[in-house]
């Protein structure tokens, strides 16, 4: 009764512009630092200087997907895509999307403890050659399981996030789960950049290489100053033929934070558990970073 009375009472102050809009959406709306949290301290990542609200909700009821309330439906013709309007987004349970979603703008997305597990034999998440994707979770303060995920469906192979020129921050949530022949977590391709500021990328794999990340193009930069790559069970191992946690076939790797642990090669004569570079790679490695039982 008390919360309908206070709920009645700011629309009646909305209404006559004693309360504006903004401090409703921050009062009620899903706001909380990049970081995850209502306090960020900027340990792995620049301190920011204000919270994100992140304005439209995901969720799927049944077979239906929909943002803002509304249906989300896919493109049509024979590349199916759910494409995701820049914007700031949270999901509002699972979803399970039968095609990749594709980011073209800026997109900041809090995953909320929920998973994205993809139904498509492809990417979960694509960027464009101008995608920002901010990825978060405000549940990693919580165990492993409450972590939001970025996942396939059982059956279903193809890598997490694939970076076609675009950038990928994350500050959290965990890739996993993902399949593909390179790069099952996160692939880093020609003039993209992948900056890892916190979350986990753990338990994916590659027929080919890098199980957890893969780096290509002279262009490619991937920049990590927390979170961890791999774990300290079983399952949560990335494997690969060469790289189990990061294959760098070109471009730049540059690690100054984070932890690199618990990760594999399945191949008898593979190398690089932890890390591999190839001669056309550049790896710099700080003394805050961690590179341990690969």
């Amino acid at each position: 009764m008390k919360k309908r009375i206070l709920s009645a009472l700011l629309c009646l102050c909305i209404v006559f512009g004693l309360v504006p809009v903004t401090v409703w959406a921050a009062t009620w709306g899903h706001t909380h630092y990049l970081c995850g949290g209502s306090t960020c301290n900027g340990s792995g990542h620049e301190t920011e200087s204000g919270m994100t609200t992140f304005a439209k909700e995901i969720v799927q009821n049944g077979s239906t997907l929909k943002i803002g309330g509304k249906a989300w439906t896919s493109t049509t013709g024979y590349l199916k895509r759910y494409e995701l309007p820049a914007g700031t987004y949270y999901l509002g349970s699972d979803i399970t999307p039968e095609y990749t979603v594709m980011i073209k703008e800026e997109v900041t997305l809090c995953l909320n403890g929920h998973t994205i597990r993809s139904k498509d034999t492809s990417h979960v998440i694509e960027l464009g050659d101008k995608a920002i994707f901010n990825l978060t979770d405000c549940k990693q303060s919580g165990t492993a399981d409450e972590y939001g995920e970025l996942t396939h469906a059982s059956g279903k192979s193809g890598r997490g996030v694939y970076v076609y020129k675009g950038t990928f921050n994350m500050y959290g949530g965990s890739i996993t789960g993902n399949k593909t022949d390179r790069g099952g977590g996160v692939y880093v391709d020609t003039k993209g950049t992948f900056n890892m500021y916190g979350g986990t990328i753990t338990g994916n794999s590659a027929t080919g290489d890098g199980g957890g990340v893969y780096v290509i193009g002279s262009n490619s930069k991937f920049t990590m100053t927390g979170g961890s790559i791999g774990g300290t069970a079983t399952n949560d191992a990335n494997q690969a033929k060469y790289g189990g946690g990061v294959y760098v076939s070109s471009g730049t790797f540059t690690m100054s934070g984070g932890t690199i642990t618990g990760n594999k090669v399945s191949y008898s004569y593979g190398d690089g558990g932890g890390v591999f570079v190839n001669y056309n790679g550049t790896f710099n490695m700080s003394d805050d970073s961690r590179i341990t039982g690969n």
